[in-house]
């Protein structure tokens, strides 16, 4: 007797449509040739749940993308369940641009290219956790560029037009810069992503090493975002107590200033 799904984007197959059309829009033959992993997939499994999911997918003239409405929820409910967390209004609307960008779309695809779809997948607490690490690294490199006296932009917006409007202001300026960020405070950030891959597992250091590709609208996006909100997402990467502790530590060790100076990479 085949399993009864209650979430779909927990568990069974609606949740890897909705993982795999998160970054869409697909066609049913492309999601269902991810999955199966065939030249002619059984395109009619994954169209007998499309016609369900109204709620978890939108139609286009280019093929299916998951709605964020359902994955917002997922977030707010996770937070306030876990950590006793509540979203303010603006939090949430702000949330909801950043989730709904194709700069965040496009890096769940890529930071999770190598998730396994022949076994169970929980596409809510997967991009839930994709999003904690992004919280997660940018306070990291926030903290890291305040160590090394490097000046940061990071805004505070009072309203949803003002958030937007940063990021549209911030997304020209780092389109237009070539050494952003500094080589200096670069090379510490790849140097800290390094020590923290050491400590992760396989699919995680896969994660990671994508932390490192440049698009200014991600990256707009997360200096537009208030820090509090900041603070509350980063509570969705179940690592991210761990990696606050050891950037501590590589502070008050002096690893960082070590290794700017060229000298041994002890931590490794």
């Amino acid at each position: 007797m085949p399993k009864r799904i209650v979430n779909r984007l927990e568990t069974g197959l609606p949740s890897k449509i909705y993982f795999l059309a998160y970054s869409g829009p697909k066609t049913g033959y492309e999601i269902a040739s991810k999955i199966y992993g065939r030249k002619y997939p059984p395109t009619s499994k994954v169209y007998s749940w499309t016609k369900k999911m109204t709620s978890e997918l939108a139609k286009t003239e280019k093929g299916f993308i998951s709605k964020v409405d359902p994955l917002l929820a997922e977030i707010e409910s996770a937070l306030q369940k876990n950590h006793g967390i509540e979203l303010s209004q603006l939090e949430k609307r702000i949330l909801y641009k950043f989730l709904d960008s194709s700069g965040f779309r496009r890096f769940v695809e890529s930071a999770n290219c190598n998730v396994p779809l022949d076994q169970d997948l929980n596409s809510a607490q997967l991009i839930m956790g994709t999003l904690g690490l992004l919280a997660t690294a940018h306070l990291q490199n926030l903290a890291l560029a305040n160590y090394l006296g490097k000046k940061t932009i990071q805004a505070e917006p009072k309203s949803l037009k003002e958030f937007e409007e940063t990021v549209k202001t911030l997304k020209i300026q780092f389109e237009r810069m070539k050494n952003f960020p500094p080589p200096q405070l670069k090379k510490a950030m790849l140097e800290l992503h390094d020590a923290f891959r050491e400590l992760m597992p396989g699919e995680a250091k896969s994660m990671e090493a994508r932390m490192r590709d440049w698009d200014p609208e991600r990256v707009a996006y997360l200096y537009a975002m208030p820090k509090e909100l900041l603070l509350k997402l980063q509570k969705l990467y179940p690592m991210s107590e761990l990696t606050h502790s050891l950037m501590v530590w590589l502070l008050g060790e002096g690893k960082i200033a070590k290794w700017l100076r060229g000298g041994r990479r002890t931590c490794r």
